[in-house]
């Protein structure tokens, strides 16, 4: 086709109609088609201009036609990453299962994946996930139990972990060249806001570890007063506890994983650390080692009668027991560890201490542990309102500015 001036355009733009835009363009004879189609003809047309400018360059390449479903290719990234923990192995695999594959975008074509196909699967996905949370809540509720502030959730972690995955495979495809950019555009997407969880009272954990069998009540007060995750006490050895010293060292982790569980160290490294302990727990914790736990330096602190990791699934049915006697059916074990952390911080421990305490490497991940209980903010309030008493009202004495011509 030749444009005005007489000369023949390089290549065309056609309008489909989906109302996206189609360029195509011939090199040597023959015709190729952009990777993608296109929202504006300003769009298209600034695609043909690149291509060419690497014709004149001679830098351009032919296109790649990949016809790798998404889901396949999503798969295949992670069995590609040999590197990948075991347990984040097995997340991205759910994620892939139950939320990729199977679905439109998880049965388009590399070549054919587009910003809006993937906005158009994330919107399905998030509707898809609040309904089967909602699911959830109604199940929790029809039993008689009180839904946990993760149960009624809105899907919206699984959603963002999706998300980072898809991205993710979608940068390395860009990276060889499979496809010219990431599809992956939506703004937030990748993150999400967590619940407001909610902790326990001092006096609530000394109920909850008396709640539970003999064998568990240490593992409850070290959760909940040092903020420790339960793979990681589950993983702790004597030789991991220092007594005199008041303190236990965190170097693994174990949890759960395909019918066994798995031992390995910690996703990050401010994970492995050492954490102090509160003196009271000392006297409670060298009575456990004393009862429950093995002489050798390498026997589990926690364990089961059989010698076998604590793990969560077990814990499960023992602490719906324990918090239904205290009353406080909405609290998950892992909340223990929001505690330690609230607590922790109403002590006066500093951020940068209680990233150090709970294992994190970020000040963003820190602060979604850190709350204030009603109690301490009740007692703030009554605080400020006994100031606030005419009889103890302190006058301020102006202060005295010194003049900058005086010095004074």
């Amino acid at each position: 086709m030749a444009n005005k001036g007489g000369r023949r355009a390089f290549g065309s733009v056609r309008k489909r109609p989906s109302g996206r835009y189609q360029v195509r363009y011939v090199v040597d004879g023959t015709t190729y088609s952009a990777p993608m189609t296109y929202a504006t003809k300003a769009d298209a047309q600034a695609f043909l201009a690149t291509v060419q400018t690497d014709l004149v360059r001679v830098t351009w390449q032919a296109p790649r036609l990949v016809t790798e479903p998404v889901a396949e290719y999503v798969g295949r990234w992670i069995y590609e990453h040999p590197g990948l923990k075991a347990t984040t192995r097995e997340l991205y695999e759910s994620k892939l299962r139950n939320n990729i594959a199977g679905t439109t975008l998880g049965k388009t074509p590399l070549c054919d994946l587009t910003p809006d196909v993937v906005r158009t699967w994330y919107a399905h996905m998030r509707i898809e996930l609040a309904r089967r949370a909602e699911e959830r809540r109604e199940a929790l509720v029809k039993k008689g139990r009180e839904p946990s502030a993760a149960s009624t959730a809105d899907g919206s972690v699984s959603a963002a972990q999706t998300y980072r995955l898809l991205r993710a495979a979608m940068t390395t495809a860009t990276q060889d060249g499979l496809i010219p950019r990431n599809p992956c555009l939506i703004k937030g997407a990748s993150s999400s806001t967590a619940a407001e969880r909610p902790t326990a009272t001092p006096a609530e954990v000394t109920r909850l570890a008396d709640a539970v069998p003999p064998r568990y009540k240490a593992l409850v007060l070290m959760a909940a007063w040092t903020g420790a995750r339960l793979g990681e006490l589950a993983a702790l050895r004597r030789s991991d506890i220092d007594l005199d010293g008041e303190t236990f060292s965190v170097s693994e982790r174990v949890y759960p994983l395909k019918g066994r569980m798995d031992f390995d160290t910690p996703k990050a490294r401010a994970s492995v650390r050492v954490v102090t302990l509160p003196p009271h727990l000392v006297p409670v914790l060298q009575a456990h080692l004393d009862e429950f736990t093995g002489p050798e330096a390498t026997d589990l602190v926690f364990c089961t009668a059989g010698g076998r990791p604590v793990n969560k699934s077990q814990m499960s049915s023992i602490w719906v027991r324990a918090r239904a006697k205290v009353g406080r059916d909405d609290l998950r074990f892992h909340d223990l560890r929001h505690t330690g952390q609230t607590l922790a911080a109403l002590a006066g421990a500093t951020e940068a201490e209680l990233m150090q305490r709970m294992g994190h490497s970020t000040t963003a991940a820190s602060r979604i542990y850190m709350h204030s209980t009603t109690d301490h903010s009740r007692a703030v309030a009554a605080a400020l309102s006994e100031l606030a008493r005419a009889d103890n009202v302190v006058p301020l004495r102006p202060v005295r500015r010194r003049s900058k011509a005086s010095g004074q």
